[in-house]
């Protein structure tokens, strides 16, 4: 079987599901929870919020061609997409459901991108022994609207993603 992954341009952000639907992939996102959730410290931290704001959690499981490939944890400030808890969000690109339904188009991402040792919960979703190497990356984009809208968390796959960046001098 041909080795199954995502580039990801470093200088512009793009819909996950949309690039692996655009090579072909057969891709399943399986939200495995979601709630409405306070913010904590960090969280409101990140996204400019006062702490205990109304923040949508879900996490879910990209699946790519019948393999778990990525753990993703989302925070979303509520105020920006009321509503949006009410979504399913199973099998949709999150980027076209935030255009579609309230118009946003997102702007930039800001990542940091880490290997690190997986947690149990990582292992156990991404089929790997605990302990094991993951990407991690760690987000937060920002909508036209010039506010942080999102914080995320995403263990992958080591051998799914290759980053590429242009530098212009």
């Amino acid at each position: 079987m041909a080795e199954i992954y995502i580039e990801r341009s470093m200088d512009s952000p793009a819909s996950l599901t949309n690039l692996l639907k655009a090579k072909g992939y057969k891709v399943e996102n399986k939200v495995i929870e979601q709630k409405i959730i306070e913010s904590n410290y960090t969280i409101s931290h990140i996204l400019g919020v006062p702490l205990a704001t109304k923040l949508f959690y879900y996490k879910r499981l990209r699946v790519v061609e019948d393999q778990p490939k990525i753990l993703e944890k989302t925070y979303i400030n509520l105020d920006i997409v009321p509503g949006l808890d009410q979504v399913d969000l199973n099998n949709a690109a999150f980027l076209d459901v935030i255009e579609n339904k309230y118009g946003y188009h997102l702007a930039s991402n800001q990542e940091d991108i880490l290997i690190v040792a997986c947690n149990d919960e990582e292992a156990n979703y991404l089929n790997l022994s605990s302990g094991q190497d993951i990407v991690l990356i760690k987000g937060n984009s920002y909508l036209n609207i010039g506010k942080p809208f999102e914080y995320y968390e995403m263990a992958a796959i080591p051998s799914f993603f290759r980053f590429r960046s242009v530098i212009h001098q």
